[in-house]
């Protein structure tokens, strides 16, 4: 089982965030686009040094 530190509680966190705008739909407009990708971007950053944390 998962000890629930507030590491992997942000880990967590940030790995829905990402699923969440990844699955945005393309239909959007190009600016909404650019945030989403912006947020999957900075979440991606968040995983990986909760990654390198442990």
């Amino acid at each position: 089982m998962i000890e629930l530190t507030v590491l992997n509680v942000i880990h967590i966190i940030a790995c829905m965030l990402m699923d969440f705008f990844l699955r945005m739909p393309i239909d959007r407009e190009e600016e909404m686009r650019k945030i989403a990708k912006g947020l999957w971007y900075f979440f991606l950053v968040i995983v990986w040094i909760c990654i390198l944390i442990k």
